[in-house]
């Protein structure tokens, strides 16, 4: 099947006369139509030679029961919004139609996606119209996939100061985010709904307003059905309404109504003259008061990374109904000036009644309506105790053209920051206190080196590493983490940043091979190999309470010790005959946690291996010995801080750790007790098992939340022995 002919069809008399802007555009719509109505022999032949199958997905909500086009032909979308080409389209994809699977409503409009991206979404759709917008004045516009980059790397300001991570991209545009969102607690998901509730909104108080306009109405009175705006119809007023809010994000980087309704493109009936901007509306600054309450309300539901990602879903998709019913309803009632002004978004969405009228978002348990903080929960650590840390950022000198050295800066955070999710997620920095506000930190936009917020604020945009250095005991552990900062407000001269993790890699070393490598014997023990004259013995070996320590050796046919490892100048090691005094060996030293020589005395060969061994980390321990204790507290206003010892043996012979605290009964025990007395560990709270295994972190820390109420416990253990 061929499509239409443009020869032929530009001929035609209802065309021929038309402005040529109008003819192509007329012409695309006919084979548009063309191609929807015989998608079937056009899908059949371009099928027989094609490729690989392409899948995708419509999200909005997934859009169930939608017609998806593209130029290798037409099919429809299952429940979840998926769909299959039989090969790989190589140019623009549109969806129509259908229902959104979790609002229940149906689907209005348009939808513009692209084959490297496996979502067609209001974010691809934006992208879509906005490098259309940038074709209407440069000669060489930016690609599709510049267009999503540039939406990405500004979404902060396109979208009222929602922030999409350009490091999340793939997710956003490869996966069903909204399901990610669900089932991966992935929290760029939120972002991204909050993003699409924001555009299809916009684009649907745009879209009802425009036939409400003087133009139209002036027109229509004037001239009748003659003087009907095609852009303004029914099937068109969201795709210009997208068309102008590309031109608006391309001229002045945000939406209000002024800026859209300046951006409108239409074509005047009776003179076929490309006219551009609505110059008058019925109760415009009541759409631009409605439309900056949108912008607020979304704003603040994608950054609730603190809550439970169904309800915060939940939240976000009743926004979503609500804005396509009453308030939909309402702007129609503003323009047509039988209505002052609007309902607040944020209430109606919040009534339970509007939630219920949402279909299941999770397909394992019901939608969350009751606020609840996110079971997820890490801490950031800025520092620890007995470590080491600093913030970097590289500098760049736009002067020079040249990148400067790391500036350290410092940030104060006791003990810390929290975030939820996992770091893949590129999840934001929290302050660590209830109800979770965003951390933020001073920023600089100043390319002046000399100014005083070189070395104490961060530049926007450009990554950050923290290193976090810890020496405990053998081991040196390296943690170093790369933070992306982020403007929080980006229209402020004086926004203030916030910091999301991108990326953590963690390193662990023995340290180097030097004179205290002999340690405190409480936290390990060293085992030997003693070979004298070809006879294998296994050595008693004791360390010291001297500084700097030594390592006796007592040979299996001796009863009293008759070596001793000590430290020579330099950090060597020399073994000397405890009696004789007699220096046997000389110029030792240990290498990966060993220490091996041989060495003669009366013409006898002795060979010693000697194999330090960490004990079991202390910290994973219940233990009831002395110098142990363990204190308790809850990130709560008026909660107590309490130092206890009530560790108590149950009759399955394991120790458990059972308090009355703040009024809650908590029992701390090993998940069974072929482990005890390691972990991991079971909380129970009140006789509600929490769910999840627990271990002690590095600091000797348990961590874990209030089944019902806000805040956090935190079990800290110290052994006084060893500090």
């Amino acid at each position: 099947m061929s499509l239409i002919d443009w020869r032929n069809f530009s001929r035609k008399p209802e065309i021929k006369n038309l402005p040529l802007h109008q003819q192509k555009k007329l012409f695309e719509e006919a084979n548009r139509k063309a191609t929807e109505n015989n998608w079937f022999l056009e899908y059949q032949l371009v099928a027989g030679a094609s490729g690989a199958a392409f899948s995708g997905i419509g999200v909005d909500g997934p859009i169930a029961g939608a017609t998806v086009i593209s130029n290798v032909g037409a099919t429809t979308t299952n429940e979840a919004g998926e769909f299959t080409f039989a090969s790989t389209p190589t140019g623009p994809i549109t969806l129509t139609g259908g229902k959104d699977a979790i609002t229940g409503l149906d689907f209005e409009g348009e939808l513009v996606g692209y084959p490297q991206y496996k979502t067609i979404s209001p974010i691809t759709t934006f992208a879509h119209y906005l490098k259309e917008a940038d074709a209407e004045v440069n000669k060489s516009p930016m690609t599709i996939d510049e267009a999503v980059t540039k939406t990405f790397e500004s979404s902060s300001i396109f979208f009222n100061d929602i922030d999409l991570p350009i490091e999340s991209k793939d997710i956003i545009l490869q996966k069903d985010f909204i399901r990610e969102a669900i089932e991966n607690n992935n929290k760029v998901g939120l972002a991204a709904q909050a993003v699409t509730t924001q555009i299809e909104s916009i684009a649907e108080i745009i879209g009802v307003s425009l036939p409400e306009t003087s133009d139209q109405k002036d027109k229509t009175e004037k001239f009748g059905r003659a003087g009907e705006i095609t852009e303004f119809k029914p099937q068109n007023r969201k795709r210009t309404a997208y068309a102008a809010i590309g031109r608006a994000a391309r001229d002045r980087g945000r939406f209000d109504s002024d800026h859209i309704l300046g951006a409108v493109r239409y074509i005047d009936p009776i003179n076929n003259r490309v006219r551009t901007g609505i110059e008058n509306l019925s109760n415009k600054g009541a759409i631009k008061s409605q439309l900056d309450q949108l912008a607020i309300t979304t704003r603040n539901l994608s950054r609730q990374e603190h809550l439970d990602s169904n309800f915060v879903t939940t939240q976000i998709q009743s926004v979503n109904r609500v804005q396509r019913t009453a308030i939909k309803t309402q702007v129609q009632q503003v323009v047509n000036g039988t209505r002052d002004g609007f309902d607040k978004v944020e209430k109606l969405a919040d009534e339970e009644s509007e939630k219920n009228k949402l279909n299941r978002i999770s397909k394992d348990k019901p939608n969350e309506i009751t606020s609840k903080p996110d079971g997820i929960q890490n801490t950031f650590f800025v520092s620890a105790p007995g470590s080491t840390s600093r913030f970097t950022q590289r500098r760049f000198d736009e002067k020079t053209k040249q990148f400067i050295k790391d500036v350290e800066i410092a940030i104060d955070a006791a003990p810390g920051f929290t975030f939820f999710g996992d770091v893949k997620n590129n999840p934001t920095l929290l302050q660590n206190k209830s109800p979770f506000p965003i951390a933020e930190f001073s920023a600089t936009r100043s390319e002046n080196f000399g100014d005083e917020n070189f070395k104490t604020a961060f530049f926007p945009k450009t990554p950050v590493t923290h290193v976090l250095t810890q020496d405990f005991f053998s081991q040196v552990t390296t943690t170093t983490t790369v933070l992306q900062p982020f403007l929080l407000s980006p229209r402020d001269a004086k926004s203030p940043v916030g910091l999301r993790i991108v990326s953590q890699s963690i390193r662990s070393v023995t340290k180097p091979n030097t004179a205290d490598h002999i340690v405190d014997g409480s936290v390990g023990i060293y085992r030997g190999i003693l070979v004298i004259g070809g006879a294998k013995q296994t050595p008693t070996l004791q360390v010291s309470e001297t500084t700097p320590r030594t390592i006796t050796i007592t040979p299996a046919e001796s009863k009293i010790a008759k070596y001793i490892l000590q430290q020579n100048k330099g950090g060597t090691f020399e073994i000397q005959d405890i009696f004789s005094k007699e220096i046997l060996a000389s110029n030792l030293a240990f290498v990966a946690d060993r220490i091996r020589t041989s060495w003669m005395e009366k013409s006898t060969l002795i060979d010693i291996n000697i194999r330090f061994e960490k004990k079991i980390d202390p910290v994973q321990h219940i233990r009831n010995q002395k110098g142990e204790t363990y204190s308790i507290s809850r990130a709560a206003p008026g909660s107590p801080e309490s130092t206890f010892m009530n560790l108590q043996f149950n009759l399955n012979g394991w120790i458990e750790l059972k308090v009355t605290y703040d009024s809650d009964e908590i029992e701390v025990k090993p998940k069974d007790g072929k482990a005890a007395p390691n972990g991991p560990f079971i909380i129970i709270i009140n006789k509600v098992d929490l769910g999840k295994e627990f271990t002690f972190d590095s600091n000797g820390r348990i961590n874990f939340p209030h089944p019902s109420k806000l805040g956090e416990y935190t079990i800290q253990y110290i052994n006084e022995n060893i500090g």
